[in-house]
């Protein structure tokens, strides 16, 4: 199958609604978290995850940061451990068997990112796409990293 058929069918925005990961084989369960991913058909795709909790989104912050006491380095460092955003190109793995509906990704190299060792990684991800009857068009990727495995679940929204 032709890489750009699997990049058209990826190609949109999706909304995060669960996460389920394993250590050593152990369900570990998933943060409270919402986020958005997108794929572009030029080959881009740009992701931001943030923590759901309520209680842990500092609610004075502005942009750009104005205060410099304790507590406001604080909620930005708050935002920091809690948050992930990274973008740049992604490709099709065709080292693998790839479809419209699974194969495997490659997020890379990473061109910006929250977490400054990530810039110049590439990332590979698992993906499958489904259709269901509660939420539509579902992505869902997996990466694996030593004894450890996620699963993030994308609803597609548009």
């Amino acid at each position: 199958m032709k890489t750009s058929a699997i990049v058209n069918a990826l190609a949109g925005t999706y909304s995060l609604f669960d996460i389920n990961g394993t250590r050593d084989g152990v369900p570990v369960p998933g943060p409270e978290q919402e986020g958005l991913i997108t794929y572009t058909r030029y080959g881009f795709v740009s992701a931001t995850i943030m923590d759901s909790n309520p209680a842990n989104r500092w609610q004075n912050l502005t942009y750009p940061p104005t205060n410099d006491t304790g507590e406001y380095d604080a909620g930005w460092a708050l935002i920091g451990k809690l948050g992930l955003a990274y973008a740049g190109p992604f490709s099709i793995n065709t080292t693998v068997p790839a479809s419209k509906t699974q194969g495997q990704l490659i997020h890379g190299p990473v061109t910006i990112a929250s977490v400054p060792n990530w810039v110049g990684l590439n990332m590979t991800r698992e993906y499958k796409i489904l259709k269901t009857a509660r939420e539509g068009t579902v992505l869902t990727l997996t990466a694996r990293r030593g004894n450890a495995e996620n699963t993030l679940w994308w609803k597609k929204i548009a």
